[in-house]
């Protein structure tokens, strides 16, 4: 990995904003000969003909929050209490807009931003929701190798094959996105800050085509997953709401001039320059391993102060959870929002 001598400071992380008009800003510049677009929908996993999980998990994922997961602005969200649901900030909303899940209209009645300057959102609502998430507390996200995660979101279709210099490493993103419920699997693979963009600790994971977890492909994120929910299993059982989806590395470009740039699920990122022309990364094709794109969610256990003094949060024993979308930052990394 070579780093652009203009700054020590160079990824940059695209966050995957669930505004059309700010997707488009970070979309329009695909360089076109890289890449052809058919799409198969939302939360991306590598491999398989369709790209997506857009039913109910099952097997060892079975209850990992997919039955509280909701559609909000044009990402989604996690319920997390009788009238309160947990989203990404830069998804933005107003008084009276309206959370749906499970077919049901949850009006709003207030929204409290995380006054440490964290990308989480509080939103309240005037109907109860009759099932909800608990809260994962334990700090613990990166032992034993990394917690395995369930990824949810509602985000943009899978394209075709990003070609680089070593063949296929990515697929396009394919359009807008769906508004259709949609999860993945991954694993933790580390714990950041982005002295660029919110506040806060971000759980990070890793895209890749080697990887099996728990018997599922590896998955990652794009517009449209923002506020979406990451979930860990405790040692009870539970599933248990550990990050709302916040952004993914980008965008890329193959030469450092970043005259023609796209923002895609990079499974493989040797031979791509990935920042900006001004601060950037670059990884060698000759690198012996793949080098995956990482994904970014804010992190629920370091945030547990702020939820529970507006909530009083009880554990519902047994209660699920929700999911939701992502944003853009300048930081140590290059990182787009989604």
């Amino acid at each position: 990995m070579i780093e652009s001598p203009k700054s020590t400071s160079a990824r940059m992380k695209v966050a995957l904003f669930a505004s059309v008009r700010r997707m488009l800003v970070f979309s329009l510049p695909i360089c076109i000969g890289l890449i052809v677009v058919s799409p198969a929908n939302a939360v991306i996993v590598f491999g398989g003909s369709e790209g997506q999980n857009q039913s109910a998990p099952n097997g060892s994922f079975q209850d990992s929050g997919w039955q509280y997961e909701g559609t909000w602005q044009v990402g989604a969200g996690t319920a997390i209490a009788p009238h309160f649901f947990l989203t990404a900030k830069h998804l933005g909303g107003n008084l009276g807009d309206s959370f749906v899940q499970n077919g049901a209209s949850y009006t709003v009645t207030a929204i409290y931003n995380d006054p440490a300057g964290s990308d989480l959102a509080l939103v309240q609502v005037a109907q109860a929701f009759t099932s909800y998430a608990q809260l994962y507390r334990n700090g613990d996200e990166l032992s034993s190798g990394g917690k395995v995660i369930a990824v949810f979101g509602a985000g943009t279709m899978r394209g075709d094959a990003i070609v680089g210099p070593l063949g296929n490493e990515g697929y396009a993103w394919a359009g807008g996105p769906t508004g259709h419920l949609s999860w993945g699997a991954s694993q933790v693979s580390g714990i950041e800050s982005f002295s660029g963009g919110p506040n806060g600790d971000f759980l990070s994971g890793t895209f890749t085509a080697a990887a099996s977890i728990l018997g599922q492909p590896s998955s990652t994120l794009s517009v449209g997953d923002s506020g979406g929910g990451v979930f860990i299993k405790d040692t009870d059982g539970i599933w248990k709401l550990a990050g709302v989806n916040y952004g993914v590395d980008g965008p890329y470009s193959l030469d450092s001039s970043f005259t023609n740039t796209f923002i895609g699920a990079m499974f493989d990122t040797r031979g791509f320059y990935y920042g900006s022309a001004d601060s950037y990364v670059y990884n060698n094709p000759a690198l012996p391993n793949p080098v995956g794109q990482s994904f970014y969610a804010t992190r629920v256990s370091s945030k547990t102060a702020f939820i529970d003094a507006i909530t009083t949060v009880p554990e519902p024993g047994g209660s699920g959870l929700l999911f939701a979308g992502i944003a853009l930052i300048v930081a140590r990394r290059r990182l787009s929002v989604i």
